[in-house]
């Protein structure tokens, strides 16, 4: 059909971890290999935990203390270890990944488009933005149809930012902005594509940004 799209310019910001993200990644490294060590001795359900708190510390220390807290309320994850990496992660206030967003954000004067795929980092997002005088639009799958509708036009009309889980990376149509943030990376580089399509579609006549 020769559809010919605008250029993308992807770019990868490597950063260091505040002292206290450090230690809360090592100690939920060392925590996930305890869940390895388990599924080995026969507890399947140890290794999707395992990878999932992984992940989880890589996207923001709410995100995992969100996890750790809910399974501890349903009695799934008990344990001196657990308990104690539950406290250090409500303790985790910094967020190197969050100063490079607004670093991003106060260079870039156009519309932006975070990814992230997790709800408590996307509530820790909209918290810090707002904080900054940044407040921005926010998709995700608790939002009915018509409220997600109505994030969209407050991004396409007022709104310089919005964040979205992987919810937002499928059916829509956000043109007017060029510049997308992957705030975290999904195993799955479909996923990816699928959240750059969002912007490099049909009708976008500007190259398209991508940091991760």
């Amino acid at each position: 059909v020769n559809v010919a799209l605008p250029p993308r310019r992807a770019s990868t910001l490597r950063l260091d971890l505040t002292p206290p993200e450090r230690t809360l990644y090592d100690a939920t490294t060392r925590f996930v290999r305890v869940c390895y060590g388990a599924k080995a001795n026969g507890d399947a359900g140890a290794a999707l935990l395992a990878r999932t708190l992984q992940t989880e510390v890589g996207s923001s220390a709410a995100a995992l203390r969100s996890t750790l807290v809910a399974m501890r309320e349903r009695g799934t994850l008990a344990g001196a270890a657990a308990n104690e990496l539950c406290d250090m992660a409500a303790g985790v206030t910094s967020s190197a990944k969050a100063e490079a967003l607004l670093r991003v954000l106060r260079e870039t004067p156009e519309k932006v488009l975070v990814f992230t795929q997790y709800r408590e980092t996307q509530r820790f997002l909209l918290r810090a933005l707002e904080h900054a005088g940044l407040p921005a639009a926010e998709f995700g799958g608790g939002l009915s149809a018509a409220e997600k509708d109505d994030q969209v036009a407050a991004f396409a009309d007022s709104c310089r930012v919005m964040v979205s889980t992987d919810v937002g990376s499928e059916g829509r149509n956000l043109q007017f902005c060029r510049t997308l943030v992957n705030f975290d990376l999904p195993w799955n580089p479909m996923r990816l594509e699928q959240r750059v399509g969002r912007v490099r579609r049909i009708g976008q006549k500007e190259p398209v940004r991508i940091v991760n």
